[in-house]
């Protein structure tokens, strides 16, 4: 009995021995594994790393050497990442803005509205900016204003959303654009100088020798009177269109009180001549900008046309205003109105855009069917002296 649990002992002991030895090799086969797979993992991550430290080296060298400014802020507003080409476009160092509130880049009234468009935008999601991209008047430094291409972009994070604007100075097209309208509102001006001075003139000349004849046939009891006499009032009605026209090209006098009487004189002929109701009205506003002057004049020679010419109103208003943030032009009128819908611009309306932003403004419609049109153009302060106003007395004409 006892020989049998010794050989039985014994087994067992081999048999512990054996599996000992094969769980040791296996074991160590298992490490040798798990070491080269531990390798090929450090090896994975440092080449993954190096591949994002290499693609964020890349993107950061094509931000700091962009033509175009790139400027990221946070959810407060607050300025994360300024490249060098924002630091020239503003004059800020980076140092200088980064933690500071995006609104500094702004003049009023954005300045003190931008908190307020970023929240409302947060809350209901609804961007005005935000991936639409636009043209708007940024700040520099020294507190010069300039014009802007500006386009936003969201970027969420896993706890937090980062907003990226790509910012572009465009002051060189927006002179180029100026010189163009300059020497199109120099060509009106001389095409109504030839009309006035040159063809108003030769017409006045025939028309008082016209005169002359018909009182020498009426006097001589010619028939050929009646025929002079028709001839005479067709060309009266000649003169009056020459007049019309050379006052509608011509340029608003170069006077600070110039824009307040062309627009007087606008509204006066426009009532004279459709017989409907034209009022001017205006606070005592001095222009002293005439590239501004020009373009308000215009912005409201095209508004009063169209109301004229689509409206079938009875009634128009021109109202020039000084307010807090600069100067007002509203052009309303009673007339049909129309929908707003996008892509439903015409050339005027694209027209007195484009003027509008030529001097740093914004043009606004406001329509609906059956309840006319009000056209609104506003021109920041810095565009316009500061006496700008000469008294607060409202003028009415």
């Amino acid at each position: 009995m006892s020989l049998g649990w010794a050989v039985a002992n014994r087994g067992m002991g081999i048999l512990a021995l054996w599996l000992s030895a094969w769980a040791a090799v296996a074991i160590t086969r298992r490490s040798r594994q798990l070491s080269k797979l531990t390798m090929q993992l450090e090896q994975r991550v440092t080449e993954r790393t190096r591949a994002l430290e290499e693609k964020q080296r890349r993107v950061e060298a094509i931000v700091q050497t962009a033509v175009e400014g790139v400027i990221t802020i946070d959810e407060r507003g607050l300025i994360d990442s300024f490249n060098p080409a924002a630091e020239k476009m503003f004059g800020y160092t980076a140092a200088e803005v980064i933690g500071q509130n995006v609104s500094i880049l702004m003049p009023s009234p954005d300045r003190e509205r931008h908190d307020t468009y970023l929240a409302n935008y947060l809350r209901t999601g609804q961007a005005k900016i935000i991936g639409i991209g636009r043209e708007v008047v940024a700040r520099r430094k020294d507190g010069s204003l300039f014009p802007m291409d500006l386009s936003v972009g969201e970027v969420p994070l896993d706890d937090r959303r980062l907003f990226t604007a790509l910012v572009r100075d465009i002051t060189e097209r927006r002179e180029l654009e100026q010189a163009v309208a300059n020497a199109a509102e120099h060509e009106r001006a001389r095409i109504a100088r030839e009309l006035h001075d040159g063809l108003g003139q030769q017409l006045g000349g025939l028309l008082f020798l016209m005169n002359g004849l018909q009182r020498d046939l009426e006097s001589a009891f010619a028939p050929q009177a009646l025929t002079v006499s028709q001839l005479r009032d067709e060309l009266s009605t000649a003169i009056k269109q020459a007049r019309d026209l050379s006052h509608e090209l011509y340029a608003v006098p170069p006077q600070p009180d110039g824009l307040m009487q062309a627009l007087d004189n606008l509204a006066e002929r426009v009532a004279g001549k459709r017989g409907l109701v034209c009022e001017f009205s205006a606070d005592s506003v001095l222009v002293h900008d005439q590239n501004v002057a020009s373009h308000l004049y215009r912005i409201a020679q095209e508004a009063v046309h169209n109301a004229l010419k689509h409206s079938r109103a009875t009634r128009i208003e021109i109202d020039l205003a000084q307010q807090p943030a600069g100067v007002e032009l509203r052009v309303r009128d009673n007339g049909a109105g129309f929908s707003l819908q996008a892509g439903s611009h015409g050339l005027g309306l694209r027209t007195m855009e484009q003027r509008a932003r030529l001097m740093g403004g914004r043009l606004r419609v406001q329509a609906q069917p059956g309840a006319g049109v009000e056209v609104i153009c506003s021109v920041p302060k810095a565009r316009v002296d500061k006496s700008t106003v000469a008294d607060g007395t409202k003028q009415s004409r």
